[in-house]
């Protein structure tokens, strides 16, 4: 049986010391992290708002489940304006009455939202009626809070209050034994201003806060380093510094505080000893050099229960804790201009309910939007062009010397569906300068292995691109995946 010339395979592995296995230059909408360097259609969220009739970016969405007889409350919170939803995303109407300033930290405590100024905090609630019914605001009920350009916070179950973050000071609120929590009245609560732990370097700065439960300890999360934190005692001890120093957002699983460092992140993990990089993510994704600070965010990550969720510029990332597998979970509803994609991503929200579904919200451009995912996150059922990968500019050399080129080969990892096979069209161009030329269009159902004559006999370089036309239904990420790319000789 003849064979390739030219074999392209194992996706995943993106431009690797061969000069073709897992070659690629560019993708959109597609994941080839999910099963064995597959190139597969990614899900894509619905959205559930989007415009720029509020002038504000969502880098906290919060969930408050105080009281679940009406239903959980969902509070998108940004730097100038709050939106509400009572009704899952259906509609996201704007809150107003609370107190000036700009906002720049959020939080659920007990049952009422807790809204940061640099040095004020407002509160309202309670969030447990029907339709937020009785919910008012109550602002500046605390004016002792450190300045600070940003403050992170962090319910902290085992304590029962909140940690705020604010520079190197760290404060704390918290409900007194055997009272019942309300802002109007002090003798409910006590405000803890400015602890600063000792060990803290000068001038570090608290972008994300966390807890291992069995270190009985905070963990903060730092531009230089993470700072282990017991509040009753003065000293920041044992501090963890991975190889990038600035340590920007993180969440617990499994015992184990999985964090985020870098303009251009990478994943650790840490027990609150030893710390281990896991994943440095790939240039397609990140640009190395593009000046563009690429850092999640505090409000970004969230543990499902099995996955690592967190928000990037091209949708919703996902850490497979279990088998430490990186995917997109599912891409934005504005989609892709390039892999250098213009969605700046901000908070993320589990809904909490079953099937995996989460708020994202996000910027586009001078718009800013809330997606969903849903029990089907496909926006449409019409077949359209849209999901792509490009290779790299492949070195055709002197390997069809005396031969010619001759078939191009598609190799599927499982047939086209018999009823709605969607279309696979294969194209090349001699640069990166040149407009692409169709080789052909496939729809050829229940086939897994698509072939055709390549159009040309010679050649030096060659790019070639994969184009997806399909509809939306069944479960996008099984459907048409691309295995091997081969090019024969005549």
């Amino acid at each position: 049986m003849k064979q390739p010339i030219i074999q392209i395979k194992n996706w995943k592995t993106g431009i690797s010391e061969s000069p073709f296995e897992g070659t690629f230059a560019n993708m959109v909408g597609v994941n080839v992290f999910k099963d064995k360097g597959l190139v597969q259609v990614n899900e894509i969220l619905r959205s559930s708002a989007y415009g720029n009739q509020n002038i504000w970016a969502f880098p906290y969405i919060l969930r408050s489940t105080f009281n679940t007889t009406y239903g959980d409350k969902f509070f998108a919170v940004g730097d100038l304006g709050i939106s509400a939803t009572i009704d899952y995303g259906a509609s996201w109407p704007n809150l107003t009455g609370f107190g000036t300033g700009i906002i720049i930290g959020a939080a659920i405590y007990k049952d009422y939202l807790v809204i940061m100024h640099p040095t004020n905090i407002d509160f309202y609630g309670p969030l447990s009626q029907e339709h937020l019914a009785g919910a008012t605001w109550n602002n500046a009920r605390i004016t002792t809070l450190p300045d600070s350009y940003l403050h992170p916070s962090f319910l902290s179950t085992r304590d029962d209050c909140i940690y705020i973050g604010a520079g190197r000071y760290v404060s704390r609120l918290q409900e007194k034994a055997g009272q019942v929590f309300n802002p109007t009245n002090t003798g409910t609560y006590t405000f803890t201003a400015k602890m600063m732990p000792s060990g803290l370097p000068a001038g570090a700065t608290i972008q994300a806060i966390s807890e291992l439960p069995q270190a009985r300890r905070l963990h903060l999360m730092t531009d230089k380093g993470i700072y282990p934190y017991v509040t009753t005692e003065p000293l920041a001890d044992n501090p963890i510094i991975p190889t990038e120093r600035n340590v920007t957002a993180g969440v617990v699983a499994n015992d184990k505080l999985y964090f985020f460092a870098g303009k251009k992140p990478s994943l650790y993990v840490t027990n609150g000893s030893s710390v281990q990089r896991l994943f440095r993510f790939p240039n397609y994704i990140f640009s190395q050099d593009d000046g563009i600070d690429y850092s999640i965010i505090d409000g970004s990550v969230i543990y499902n229960g099995s996955n690592i969720l967190f928000g990037t510029k091209k949708g919703v990332g996902s850490w497979d804790v279990e088998n430490n597998v990186f995917t997109f979970d599912a891409l934005s509803s504005r989609g892709e201009v390039t892999i250098y994609s213009h969605i700046t991503p901000y908070g993320l929200c589990d809904i909490g309910d079953i099937n995996n579904r989460y708020f994202f919200a996000f910027q586009d451009g001078t718009s800013y939007g809330i997606d969903i995912k849903t029990f089907n996150t496909y926006p449409t059922n019409v077949e359209a062009y849209g999901p792509y990968i490009e290779t790299g500019v492949i070195d055709f050399g002197n390997r069809f010397e005396g031969t010619g080129i001759g078939d191009i080969e598609l190799i599927l990892g499982k047939k086209m569906d018999a009823t709605y096979p969607g279309t696979i069209k294969v194209s090349y161009r001699r640069n990166i300068a040149d407009s692409w030329t169709t080789i052909k269009e496939f729809r050829e159902a229940s086939k897994d292995r698509l072939r055709c004559p390549f159009p040309l006999a010679t050649a030096t370089n060659i790019q070639l691109r994969i184009d997806f036309k399909y509809r939306y239904y069944h479960t996008i990420k099984d459907y048409m995946p691309i295995k091997e790319l081969n090019i024969y000789g005549r």
